[in-house]
């Protein structure tokens, strides 16, 4: 069923909105996918905040031009193509790629970050990254773990002494 010009204006207005709103913007293939695999992947991706659309090429391109992304390579929109938008850098790349795993009619192609326009190659590697809390929880490990060292080392000579003091009285009595 064709849409109407008037639905076309409104839905190209909300992907206008939803481009400006948008850290990062993956696209991927879902040919032979079927409608219960792309509500499971919209319901995992509310999860993670990611927004999972599926329209017109033509309209995301529109969408892409009004935000700053002037001339996406033909390759980015090939085929038919979702659009999963995340208020961070990684979460959609990985989202796609997991579900990816899970269901084989589901690929990467490409992405947008930050004025950029990326291909595959890019997108995989961001995809692969750590996010931000893992990386955060990394370093806060690494900076736990020479006060932890230090702890254990001012508490070392304590304890030994008190297993001394202990030994000794035990050797008296």
């Amino acid at each position: 069923m064709a849409t109407s010009k008037a639905k076309k204006e409104e839905i190209l207005q909300k992907l206008k909105d939803t481009f400006k709103g948008s850290k990062s913007i993956m696209f991927g293939q879902y040919i032979g996918t079927n409608v219960g695999q792309i509500t499971d992947l919209r319901r995992r991706g509310r999860k993670l905040n990611v927004k999972i659309t599926v329209t017109k090429k033509t309209l995301i391109k529109l969408a892409a031009k009004e935000n700053g992304y002037s001339d996406i390579p033909r390759g980015v929109l090939e085929g038919a193509v979702l659009a999963a938008f995340a208020q961070d850098e990684v979460s959609a790349a990985k989202l796609i790629k997991q579900f990816g795993k899970e269901v084989e009619t589901v690929k990467l192609i490409g992405g947008l970050l930050e004025g950029k326009i990326l291909d595959l190659k890019a997108v995989k590697e961001l995809a692969d990254m750590s996010s931000k809390e893992e990386l955060l929880a990394k370093f806060i490990g690494i900076l736990q773990s020479p006060l932890r060292s230090f702890a254990i080392g001012l508490n070392s000579p304590l304890s030994s002494f008190a297993r001394g003091v202990k030994a000794y009285s035990e050797k008296k009595s």
